[in-house]
């Protein structure tokens, strides 16, 4: 098993990003510091791990508001956790967090939206005013001094951002580092022009085909490679993952010591409250084993059956009106595959009723994506 935690240092931010998870209409909600006595108890946990933990990964709010706790954490249980992660707007950056990163091997995911305007429309200080130049100009610093796959970003795609798609390849393509692309989770894609994104993907995409030495932006050289075996009639499983599986179990701890088996329950469901907490217990070895117990026996958290495969698999279909789609059959037994891995809070937000079906007819991303691909091979 390979032992993942998940440690939440500050619900506290310097930013006022539009799209952030904890801007609840216009009041930005912040769930405190961790403490270093909380911090002494999580390191404590950590180290009475029986097996050995493969990482760690600090998040916030921004985490390096609170990077006295941080580094407390790291120093106390480098020595049993194979690497350190942590996701950052990097807009907190100094000689001894450079330092820091260095001597301990951190990976870090860096949130930074494209070019300045792509960036700067949603992501700001609280005071109101840009990032873009203070975040660009940490990352120059810190490529410099860490390797160069150590480094990652987290792009978020908007209604206001999507447009300059190509672009933002372009800039990210001189930067040199991968590329994750997440739309925001409340994105209406409906109001997406669907042409002037196709358009931006098939720029994308053709320029990757031209250039073997490009970024891996989006995953999308998989998508190429999928509607490829798709237009000879293969069957294919792109990659697909879990935060959980046989060898991988995550528990996430918030600021205040409360356990979670997954940070989305932590971050996104106000109304799901942590079962345990790190000073319930008076042995703090006594804390995984019965969190591990509590998670796996519960009824919300166990494994979905068959028939709830079925019905997660038949809703990811209806969602956005996929039956007249001609990738139907391939997509079909991608969210069946997806639903058997359902990770912890997709079986939560489906046990408690949340994937009711969406009213309003929505766009298809990936049938965008595909399209796109389609039309470059063509072209």
């Amino acid at each position: 098993m390979n032992k993942v935690y998940w440690i939440s240092l500050t619900g506290n931010c310097n930013f006022r990003c539009s799209y952030c998870f904890q801007n609840l209409n216009g009041s930005f909600r912040n769930s405190g510091d961790m403490n270093a006595y909380t911090a002494q108890r999580v390191a404590e946990l950590i180290n009475c791990t029986c097996e050995k933990v493969y990482k760690v990964h600090f998040f916030g709010g921004e985490p390096f508001l609170n990077f006295k706790v941080m580094k407390l954490i790291t120093e106390s249980v480098k020595d049993k956790v194979d690497f350190f992660s942590v996701t950052t707007n990097l807009s907190i950056l100094n000689s001894e967090i450079i330092e820091f990163l260095e001597n301990n091997d951190f990976h870090l995911l860096v949130s930074l939206d494209g070019i300045k305007a792509s960036h700067d429309v949603s992501r700001v200080f609280a005071d109101g005013s840009a990032t873009f130049s203070t975040v660009v100009g940490n990352l120059n610093l810190l490529s410099q001094k860490l390797k160069k796959d150590s480094i990652s970003i987290a792009k978020t795609l908007t209604v206001k951002n999507y447009m300059n798609l190509f672009e933002d390849y372009i800039f990210f393509k001189a930067l040199g580092f991968k590329v994750n692309v997440n739309p925001d989770i409340n994105l209406d894609t409906s109001e997406l022009d669907s042409e002037i994104f196709k358009n931006g993907l098939k720029k994308i995409m053709t320029d990757m085909v031209s250039d073997n030495e490009s970024i891996e932006f989006w995953n999308l050289r998989e998508s190429i490679r999928t509607v490829k075996d798709f237009s000879c009639g293969k069957k294919i499983r792109s990659s697909l993952s879990s935060c959980y599986d046989a060898s991988n179990y995550v528990t996430t701890i918030s600021p205040r010591g409360d356990l979670y088996p997954c940070h989305y329950l932590y971050e996104m469901e106000e109304k799901y409250n942590g079962t345990h907490n790190i000073f319930g217990f008076n042995d703090v070895r006594q804390i995984e084993g019965t969190f591990i117990r509590n998670v796996a026996e519960s009824a919300v958290f166990a494994p979905l059956k068959e028939s709830e495969i079925n019905a997660l698999t038949q809703y990811g279909i209806d969602d956005c009106g996929c039956n007249d789609c001609r990738y139907l059959s391939f997509c079909a037994e991608q969210k069946y595959y997806a639903a058997q891995i359902s990770c912890f809070y997709r079986r939560y937000k489906f046990r408690k009723g949340v994937t009711e079906k969406n009213k309003s007819r929505r766009i298809c991303i990936d049938k965008i994506i595909y399209d796109a691909a389609l039309q470059m091979k063509r072209e």
